[in-house]
């Protein structure tokens, strides 16, 4: 067989075999960056959906990524705006909560195993200072005394009628 041919045929297999270890060099880091950053957090809040008729209720779905038990202590609603204006699986808990302050701090308890997805519901309540508003705010959770996963910002309001 004619050198050239050879040396393109070994040429090609080395291209193929290097994109393929790139590509799963690349799936290994991102998978690994799933699981558990530089602080060891483990806990990730995979959505937080706002269900509103009579009241808001927040839908709050998560997940252990991680390789022990996760026990989820506190949820802290974080007010990051006020605006006033004119006039899966069924959740495993439901919880009430008055929004009073820019942190509203409610006490939750949900264990999760390796593994685990869990839901459960805020119930949000509203004082007269905060009827007739449109809000935007994070979710903070409180997990293994040390460690808080905190939502993307969404947005809720208390405009019923």
């Amino acid at each position: 067989m004619d050198p050239a041919i050879v040396a393109a045929i070994i040429g090609a297999i080395a291209t193929i075999a290097a994109a393929a270890i790139g590509v799963w060099l690349k799936s290994k880091k991102q998978s690994d960056n799933n699981n558990i950053d530089d602080a060891g957090n483990v806990l990730r809040i995979d959505d937080v959906i706002v269900k509103k008729k009579q009241l808001v209720r927040l839908d709050v779905r998560l997940r252990n990524v991680g390789s022990t038990t996760v026990n989820v202590t506190q949820a802290d609603l974080h007010i990051l705006s006020r605006s006033p204006a004119a006039a899966a699986y069924a959740p495993s808990a439901s919880y009430d909560l008055l929004l009073e302050a820019e942190h509203n701090v409610l006490p939750v308890a949900h264990a999760l195993q390796r593994n685990d997805i869990d839901r459960f519901l805020i119930r949000v309540g509203f004082t007269p200072y905060n009827t007739s508003c449109a809000f935007t705010a994070e979710l903070g959770l409180h997990y293994n005394e040390e460690y808080v996963t905190v939502s993307e910002p969404f947005h809720f309001d208390s405009f019923f009628g």
